[in-house]
């Protein structure tokens, strides 16, 4: 049954016509006024109006499907987005200013509502409803501009000048700091008084009655004001009043003050001229002398007698030039006195900067002076002021200047500007005279470690103590220069290469010697390199270049000695440079490869490990030595990639050899001193381990004495290497920096004794017994031990009665690739000890 009407039913539809025409016209009206988008519940845009477009510079196919992240701007951050999703995703209605970006880069601020539509109580569309607010925000950003410029303004005045404000009335309401300084009253004792507070009682009320007079009308007011502060003292200010009117009555009054007292004094000062001018002339720093028109002297102040050495008694009325004489200091010549020049020409005149006066006791004494023509009311001239002074000290400002400019500060010794300088006159008198030459170039050895562990202030002591040392040495020979840093170079002048070598060999001895620091000792060598003249080169750049060589060939050949430069020092610079650049590319073309010496036990002749080395097989030069291109590899930082290529393929070895032997060989690899402290060095190794899968407990790591030198941070990444697994050795014990206080607390499992020390067997011989020490040392500190370099049996004899079990050498096998290994190792059938 219908319980409605026809009529009823047709009042319905009407009214749901209208409501839905109605909603028409919102949506039009919001479509034409705003910026709409709906997205649905996962923020995915799926309709924007042409307002969205026209101001997002998108269009709605570029737009729709996309979320809102299209237009983020970056410059919220995201707890901002958060907060909003929480409040929207909750059913609430959100709002809030967002600043976003157009498709072209441009930013805009929209004001933004966004309203969840709910179904089932959860949303599942929102409609954001945004409205352009750019404007508004730059205008708030010019307004905050604003108000930042006159708060700087304020602050600027607050900085600079004396600040009051006053109410209508007259009673202060705020001082600044510099008020109450120049006052010497607090604030509190300032603020709900008048200004007479600091009346000094110099100016008439009419001075007042006519300042308030023209502040009532509005007008800036603005005079000097004599003050009195708290304590009695008297100042004065220039004051600007500028009256704040509203409704045509001052409401308040801002004075700005500046503290003029030290220019009323001096005008006060100067009230008196004659006796003003007597007392300046008197008391100026400069020396003056006046004279009549025709040159007599009428006056000398006393620093005019104290530098001429005349009395005015004895002056008065001598002609100037009896008194100030004057000569170039170059020339020698007289120089004419600039008071004749004034009196001749009319105008004030100078003097050469070169001039000196001889005073009345002979002294030449440099001087600054100018003369100028002393004219009365109707400008002629009746006289001359000569104004000067004693340049003395400015004379040896600038000598310590042009010192400074060609001397190091530090030691004191001729800088670079000055060695290059001298030592291109030495090459043009050498060359004259038909003598020799000889340029040395000196590099400290270990500074930098030096500096970085010890300190800034022990390095600059010792490169004064290096300074004084050389000099002691060098003596009248040449001169020492420091040239930056820690090089030092020394010019020898009239020398043969005889005497260049005594020198050089008396400087090397004297710096092997410790240098006693208030902390410790400390040993500095020094590698030198020396050039001729004209052996090595004719020419400034030639010597300095071919010195600069020779010490690098020092440095090369174990630092701590002199080197001549020879001719073949560059084709080997050369030969190196082709090498460093070849060693760069050697990994990529598979020039690089695994050789293998085993480690044997001395007793039962068992082989106990194997030592990976490094070989570089060169596409032209064939097998090229470790000797030659290791250095190279440590210098440039090429070993760190190569000692990675080294543990890498090593570990494929020996997972191979696992396969292929069914035992597992312990393999040792060495570690250089650059790949040791590189800071990747933990996380490659074991990434390298999970790449091979092979144990950290079957490696042997060996480091050398080297990484002693920075002892701390050896411990720690010795630390970090033991707790992986690895086996550490020390590697060529003996020949290198080893403090026992720091090696007791190295966790080293090893010592290896370097080949140096077992070549002799010779019981009284001191390598015997060094190598006695060390391997007794070793088995104190319950250390394995492993002699390298056994090439004799009667080493190998003397090395078991020592007590050393473990060796390695060309008496048992030199190192060899894998394929000779691998036969080597079937062959001896022999297993591990």
């Amino acid at each position: 049954m219908n319980m409605y009407s026809d009529n009823d039913s047709q009042n319905v539809d009407g009214k749901l016509e209208r409501t839905l025409f109605e909603l028409d016209d919102i949506i039009y009206a919001l479509d034409e006024s705003s910026i709409v988008a709906k997205t649905d519940a996962k923020g995915v845009i799926t309709y924007v109006n042409d307002k969205f477009c026209a101001i997002s510079k998108y269009t709605k196919e570029e737009l729709i499907g996309k979320t809102h992240r299209i237009i983020n701007s970056g410059y919220h951050p995201g707890e901002f987005f958060q907060e909003m999703w929480q409040t929207i995703a909750q059913g609430n209605i959100w709002q809030g200013e967002v600043k976003n970006k157009t498709k072209n880069g441009e930013y805009y601020w929209v004001d933004t509502t966004i309203i969840p539509s709910l179904r089932n109580g959860k949303p599942f569309q929102y409609i954001a409803i945004r409205s352009d607010i750019t404007e508004r925000k730059q205008v708030e950003g010019e307004l905050k501009q604003t108000l930042k410029e006159l708060s700087d303004i304020q602050y600027a005045l607050d900085e600079s000048t004396i600040v009051a404000k006053t109410d209508g009335r007259g009673v202060i309401t705020y001082v600044n700091d510099r008020f109450c300084e120049i006052s010497k009253y607090s604030r509190e004792e300032l603020i709900g008084q008048t200004h007479r507070v600091i009346n000094s009682g110099y100016h008439p009320k009419s001075f007042f009655r006519e300042m308030w007079q023209t502040i009532a009308q509005g007008n800036i007011w603005r005079g000097d004001v004599k003050n009195k502060a708290k304590d009695g003292n008297y100042y004065w200010v220039t004051t600007t009043i500028v009256p704040f009117v509203t409704e045509g009555e001052p409401i308040q009054y801002i004075a700005i003050r500046t503290d003029i007292t030290d220019q009323k004094r001096n005008e006060e000062l100067h009230r008196d001229r004659e006796e003003l001018l007597s007392t300046t002339l008197n008391c100026i720093g400069d020396g003056i002398i006046t004279t009549d028109q025709w040159g007599k002297v009428t006056f000398l102040n006393p620093v005019a007698k104290a530098i001429t050495g005349w009395s005015f008694e004895d002056a008065e009325g001598l002609d100037i030039s009896d008194l100030f004489m004057l000569i170039n200091e170059y020339t020698r010549e007289r120089v004419e006195n600039p008071i004749y020049n004034a009196l001749r020409q009319g105008k004030s005149v100078g003097i050469d900067i070169n001039t000196l006066l001889i005073n009345k006791n002979g002294v030449e004494i440099p001087i600054d002076d100018s003369a100028a023509p002393i004219t009365d009311s109707n400008d002629k001239v009746i006289g001359v002021v000569l104004v000067f002074r004693d340049m003395i000290e400015r004379k040896r400002y600038e000598e310590q200047l042009k010192y400074n400019a060609l001397h190091d500060m530090l030691t004191g010794l001729p800088n670079r500007r000055l060695f290059r300088e001298r030592l291109s006159n030495a090459i043009i008198h050498a060359q004259h005279n038909q003598e020799s030459i000889a340029v040395l170039f000196l590099d400290l050895d270990r500074f930098k470690f030096v500096n970085d562990t010890l300190g800034h202030d022990v390095g600059d002591t010792l490169l004064i103590n290096t300074a004084d040392r050389l000099l002691r040495i060098v003596g009248t020979r040449g001169m020492v220069s420091r040239i930056g840093g820690d090089e030092f170079t020394i010019i020898l002048v009239k020398i043969t290469k005889e005497e260049v070598a005594e020198i050089a060999q008396r400087i090397v001895s004297v710096f092997s010697h410790s240098i006693v620091n208030k902390v410790e000792e400390i040993t500095l060598t020094l590698s030198i390199g020396i050039s001729m003249y004209p052996l090595d080169g004719e020419d400034l750049g030639m010597l300095i270049k071919n010195a600069d060589t020779a010490m690098y060939f020092s440095k090369e050949k174990g630092r701590n000695l002199y080197q001549f430069f020879t001719s073949d020092m560059n084709e080997i610079l050369n030969h190196k440079r082709i090498l460093e650049n070849a060693l760069s590319y050697a990994i990529e073309r598979n020039e690089l490869e695994l050789y293998f010496q085993p480690k044997y036990n001395l007793t039962t002749g068992r082989i106990t490990g194997v030592e990976a080395l490094s070989r570089w097989n060169h596409s032209e030069r064939g097998i090229i030595s470790p000797v030659e291109f290791i250095p190279i590899a440590e210098e440039t930082g090429l070993i760190v990639s190569i000692g990675e290529w080294v543990l890498h393929e090593a570990c494929k070895q020996l997972k191979q050899w696992e396969r292929q032997f069914e035992l597992l060989l312990p393999l040792s690899i060495n570690l250089s001193k650059r790949q040791f402290y590189d800071k990747n060095l933990i996380s490659t190794i074991t990434r390298i381990l999970e790449e091979t899968g092979v144990n950290p407990h079957d490696l042997e790591l060996e480091v050398t004495e080297s990484i002693m030198e920075r002892a701390d941070d050896g411990l720690v990444i010795l630390s970090q290497l033991k707790q992986l697994g690895f086996i550490i050795s020390m590697d060529d014990f003996g020949t290198g920096y080893s403090s026992l206080s720091y090696l007791k607390k190295l966790p080293i499992d090893t010592m290896k004794i370097d080949r140096s020390f077992i070549n002799e067997t010779d019981t009284n011989h001191i390598d015997y017994k060094i190598l006695t020490t060390i391997i007794r040392l070793a088995q104190s500190m319950e250390m394995n031990i492993i002699a390298e370099g056994i090439e004799s049996e009667i080493q190998q004899a003397a090395l078991l009665e020592l007590g050393c079990t473990e060796g390695q050498g060309f008496l048992f096998s030199k190192p060899l690739n894998i394929e000779d290994f691998n036969k080597f190792y079937n062959e001896v059938n022999i297993g591990r000890s």
